[in-house]
């Protein structure tokens, strides 16, 4: 595989054209999961936690082998929910949103 920044640029079977950069002597190369209803995880319920909450999902998502999810919120009041939106837009204006991270 050759990635240039984030994007895959070529991929293929048998000797690279160019010296590795990185070898991965045994396992498997695998793009990540996408999960595609994410309520919560490792305990923060996303329609509830604060931003705290926020980031460490996004930050240990990776673990799971997910590397993006669409956050989704559980049924509640229309207050309830605008105060989800709003911590979920601060997250996303963040600098360091989805560098390392899942992104959501």
């Amino acid at each position: 595989m050759q990635a240039e920044g984030l994007t895959v640029v070529a991929s293929g079977w048998g000797e690279p054209p160019q010296a590795a950069t990185i070898e991965l002597p045994r396992g498997v190369l695998a793009p990540g999961l996408i999960d595609l209803q994410l309520n919560g995880a490792f305990g923060h319920d996303l329609a509830t936690t604060d931003l705290a909450g926020w980031k460490e999902v996004v930050r240990r998502l990776p673990e799971t082998g997910v590397t993006a999810f669409v956050p989704t919120f559980i049924t509640a009041t229309l207050d309830e929910l605008a105060s989800s939106l709003e911590r979920y837009r601060k997250l996303r204006s963040h600098p360091r949103a989805g560098r390392t991270t899942a992104r959501p």
